[in-house]
């Protein structure tokens, strides 16, 4: 694997090699998914994810968008969803392993949607499914996993926790690629009252100069003094529902800051 790339060269002209990315993408979800025991889980999910960018043609890809060439795109993500797919497919539990790994870059799927397009992409690439499956032999063997038991659900939040674990540290190690400076900034990231306090100073400026003016602007205070109460509250799910143009976003990030400092949470996702 030592000619492959995850993606093109920085600012330095050091190409981004696909195996050091994909085992360090590995390495974080693992580290981000053990808040909700699903480490090794997570490390597979980072570890195949970007699978389909050993297809040859991806690798053209990114050597003629090197040279400033406009080229086709070559969708890679469902490749390593095939891969998964293939190994898990005849049990129960492939989702949370097929989904995550699909919907990197475009979103989660549906399972019955994705089904349709892997065995799609199988139909018109058979030969493809060799190289991929080549890559992933190269590769550290895969942790041992447990599927918890979880209700239907529970099940769905588990699937995008893992989701947003994979998500997130792929977009970190390609900063760290890309930007290393920023991506040093982050490892000195604030904790979470610091990020309330920062967020309740631009809040309340905000607030001044919108008082009550209009009906709008009376709805919007409404909706984030009750998000704000029900932050108060233990930790469990909550709905809010308010009109558009209501303020929800600014309101659901005011309940977040507040309830995850009020219970001591580590994480906000979104």
């Amino acid at each position: 694997m030592s000619d492959l790339y995850a993606h093109s060269p920085n600012d330095q002209g050091a190409w981004h090699s696909l195996k050091n990315h994909l085992q360090e993408v590995a390495d974080l979800a693992g580290q981000f998914a053990e808040a909700f025991n699903a480490s090794n889980l997570a490390k597979w999910i980072g570890l195949w994810h970007d699978l389909g960018k050993s297809n040859p043609a991806f690798q053209e890809y990114l050597k003629t968008c090197t040279k400033g060439e406009f080229t086709q795109r070559v969708p890679h993500a469902i490749w390593g969803a095939v891969i998964a797919y293939r190994t898990l497919g005849n049990t129960e539990r492939w989702q949370e392993i097929v989904l995550p790994i699909a919907g990197h870059h475009a979103g989660l799927y549906q399972p019955g949607e994705l089904s349709q397009k892997i065995v799609q992409s199988l139909a018109e690439n058979k030969d493809l499914l060799k190289t991929v499956a080549e890559t992933a032999k190269a590769l550290p063997d895969l942790p041992k996993c447990n599927f918890p038991e979880v209700e239907k659900r529970q099940r769905e939040f588990f699937i995008r926790m893992l989701f947003s674990a994979l998500v997130d540290a792929d977009y970190l190690n390609t900063e760290q690629h890309f930007n290393p400076a920023m991506s040093e900034k982050r490892k000195t990231f604030p904790e979470m009252h610091e990020l309330q306090i920062r967020f309740n100073e631009k809040q309340n400026t905000l607030l001044n100069k919108t008082q009550e003016s209009s009906s709008v602007n009376r709805i919007r205070h409404e909706a984030y003094h009750a998000c704000i109460k029900a932050a108060s509250g233990p930790a469990g799910i909550y709905r809010l529902t308010v009109p558009t143009g209501g303020g929800k976003t600014r309101s659901s990030l005011a309940f977040a800051l507040e309830h995850a400092v009020k219970n001591e949470m580590k994480h906000i996702v979104c």
